[in-house]
């Protein structure tokens, strides 16, 4: 689209030190969500004087929304006189660079054709990259411009963007033994224990890869990685040991983004579980079933509904029989054990006492979107 000698020569125009001072510095983990900028009179082109009782502006209200690389700009501009009736003039918004330390290189611009004795309009650069072209930095200054037909400049006013950054707000949240939420964690000393522990992003930007770890006396921890979005929350695995048969407190840590945040819990010993007695095992439904043999699980089965796809369509329902692959039982007879393969993955967690589990959940997930998932209790049979 054209874009007139006057108004590049207008955008050039030497702007105030106070308008272009530095932005402050970018901190880290902040991401770039927003430019603004509110132009009035005071903001006027320097050599630019609106013709007496001709249409001039009043003032400009500049937002860039900026998604990654995706820069959304739009205006809104009041005029003190509006074109008279039956006239027509251009108005023409601009964004752009520093070209010196005082100086503004517009290098995307938009232009709307009013014909009418409004004084409210409205501009955007929409999606059309010949108007604002993804730039290769964020844009630093911006332009509005009212013109004539022929291109006189008759009002302009131009100023520097101020940046909102914001960043990712972690949270360590909810600590989970087989699925139950844990207040005071039990530990069996000497005991690999598996936590899922919940990491929360109320921030309106990605916080991208978090990492988990924790610490504290007498505990080894094996931290874990999770992927949070913004205004999300994700779940880690992670282990935990204690040596040792004192209190102490577990200190668990999400960072990621440049930000960090953590949450205590105390940690109590706990005394090793009954042993689970060898034998075969059923649910009271017959539905899951499995052995006990060398304080392993083996032969487990479990046959529930498992549903496939749905929206945009309808989803389907079948009944089929999962597997799980032998899987120790921890001296605390707590199980829990997530095997994936190629393209699937089963969990099972199971807290066994003696000759029973008092606690059971088996989840598939699959192809296609298929899931299953079962709650159960079981006992000795044989």
């Amino acid at each position: 689209m054209s874009r007139p000698t006057a108004v590049l020569a207008t955008v050039a125009a030497t702007l105030a030190a106070t308008l272009l001072a530095a932005a402050p510095a970018q901190a880290a983990g902040e991401v770039l969500v927003k430019q603004r900028a509110a132009l009035t009179a005071a903001d006027r082109a320097t050599g630019v004087t609106p013709p007496p009782g001709g249409p001039s502006l009043a003032s400009a209200e500049i937002t860039v929304e900026v998604h990654g690389e995706t820069y959304f700009p739009q205006a809104g501009v009041r005029l003190a006189q509006p074109v008279p009736t039956g006239g027509t003039a251009v108005l023409r918004f601009g964004l752009g660079h520093r070209s010196t330390p005082n100086n503004c290189q517009v290098v995307g611009l938009a232009e709307k054709t009013i014909d009418y004795d409004g004084t409210d309009f409205s501009l955007t650069g929409g999606y059309n990259p010949d108007y604002f072209p993804t730039p290769d930095r964020p844009y630093e200054c911006a332009l509005i411009a009212l013109e004539s037909q022929t291109g006189t400049v008759l009002d302009a006013f131009v100023g520097s963007l101020v940046n909102d950054y914001q960043q990712p707000d972690l949270s360590v949240g909810a600590v989970e033994v087989a699925e139950k939420t844990q207040k005071v964690l039990k530990l069996v000393p000497g005991v690999w224990t598996t936590l899922d522990v919940a990491v929360g992003n109320s921030g309106s930007v990605d916080a991208g890869t978090v990492s988990v770890a924790g610490a504290g006396k007498r505990l080894k921890v094996k931290g874990g990685t999770v992927d949070v979005g913004r205004e999300s929350t994700g779940s880690v695995r992670i282990q935990v040991r204690l040596k040792g048969r004192k209190k102490t407190t577990l200190t668990l840590t999400a960072a990621g983004a440049g930000v960090s945040a953590s949450r205590q819990l105390a940690v109590r010993p706990a005394k090793p579980a009954k042993r689970p007695a060898t034998g075969g095992y059923r649910s009271k439904d017959g539905r899951v079933s499995f052995r006990i043999k060398g304080g392993k699980v083996v032969g487990f089965r479990a046959r529930m509904q498992t549903t496939c796809g749905g929206y945009p369509g309808l989803p389907t329902y079948t009944t089929n029989t999962y597997d799980h692959p032998r899987t120790k039982v921890p001296k605390s007879g707590v199980v829990d054990s997530l095997v994936s393969g190629s393209g699937y993955s089963t969990r099972l967690v199971m807290v066994l006492k003696g000759k029973k589990v008092t606690r059971g959940l088996f989840r598939y997930a699959g192809p296609n979107r298929c899931s299953a998932t079962a709650s159960f209790t079981a006992r000795r049979v044989g």
